[in-house]
């Protein structure tokens, strides 16, 4: 995911609190660059650091219950209720509460789930 500049006047640094404004003035001076392009660089870097690599193998890849949830188009609630009842996609258990969703388990969950038509049972 990259972040880029919109073609309104919209100002990123502008929008930052004082003392981050002042850094970011401080180092557009020094590098000769516009404070704004500093801003979407650093988040660019940000969210390049945090998003998960798709390089990744699919089999140990988790999801949280949110991204599974938007994956599957259901809520998160719903896939907590599939949990209980054990009508939803296989999940891993990390701990007491932590849940996750490997991306082939939520594949195969929707390969079950397919019909050829509205009578057939469920």
């Amino acid at each position: 995911m990259t972040i880029k500049s919109p073609q309104s006047e919209t100002r990123y640094a502008a929008h930052l609190p004082h003392r981050y404004r002042t850094a970011i003035q401080k180092a557009a001076v020094l590098t000769d660059v516009s404070p704004d392009e500093l801003v979407l660089k650093a988040l660019n870097e940000f969210l390049s650091a945090v998003t998960p690599q798709q390089s990744m193998d699919q089999n140990c890849d988790l999801l949280t219950p949110k991204q599974a949830a938007l994956l599957l188009n259901r809520s998160v609630s719903t896939l907590a209720k599939m949990r209980c009842s054990g009508d939803g996609p296989t999940f891993v258990k990390l701990g007491r509460r932590t849940v996750g969703y490997r991306r082939s388990d939520l594949a195969k969950y929707v390969d079950q789930c397919r019909r050829q038509s509205t009578s057939e049972c469920q």
